[in-house]
């Protein structure tokens, strides 16, 4: 019983942290803005660097635009806030994009690091439909479980050297400082989008591996 009881006040969620109203308001729509450009240069990589910069920039002024005319406003209110990862990744290919070609960012990760991150996606969309014995989201609200994702992630970096690993690391980090998306430390790693994205690129690499060696 003691023992129950000192687990449940590690993983206490009774009084999360969660980021201010006005730093929300100032996130909706940077947020979406990165992923949105990042998708509108994705999607017209075929053009020339010039064109595609001038796309670029209409999309994100279009996407920081106030009210209902604004693509951000709608994604809001279906699905709140792109996850740091998410949004992280998304900036790391447009600091890049002087180069030439536009990599896909959710394809560049380990295979340890995608099946984990599918994985947890799994788990707690299992969670969703309440078919696992025990609420794994209300545990992202808890310090301890910001503790054990950063011990792994620096695990997985003093192991792997792994910069999915060290990128982890900077967004629990960004979460520390700002507690965005949610004060949720599971929402701050993974959302459905990156979800999908991880799910996808693994696919594209069994594929791609599975051709080689037919070859």
């Amino acid at each position: 019983m003691e023992l129950q009881t000192l687990w449940n006040s590690f993983l206490a969620t009774s009084s999360p942290l969660l980021p201010s109203a006005a730093l929300v308001r100032w996130a909706l729509p940077v947020f979406w803005a990165v992923v949105l450009v990042f998708v509108a240069l994705y999607f017209t990589q075929s053009l020339s660097k010039p064109r595609g910069k001038w796309i670029a920039l209409a999309v994100a002024l279009w996407a920081v635009v106030a009210g209902s005319w604004s693509p951000t406003y709608w994604l809001g209110l279906a699905f709140q806030l792109p996850s740091l990862m998410t949004v992280s990744l998304c900036a790391l290919v447009l600091a890049s994009y002087w180069r030439p070609g536009l990599r896909h960012p959710f394809g560049q990760a380990t295979p340890t690091a995608q099946w984990l991150g599918i994985l947890f996606g799994w788990l707690l969309l299992l969670d969703t439909f309440l078919v696992l014995p025990f609420s794994l989201y209300r545990w992202g609200y808890s310090p301890v479980m910001l503790a054990l994702l950063a011990m792994v992630a620096a695990t997985l970096w003093a192991w792997t050297r792994a910069r999915s690993a060290a990128l982890v690391l900077i967004v629990l980090v960004l979460f520390v400082t700002t507690r965005l998306p949610s004060g949720n430390v599971f929402d701050a790693v993974i959302d459905p989008w990156l979800w999908f994205a991880l799910q996808i690129a693994a696919v594209r690499n069994w594929r791609a591996g599975r051709t080689a060696r037919s070859v």
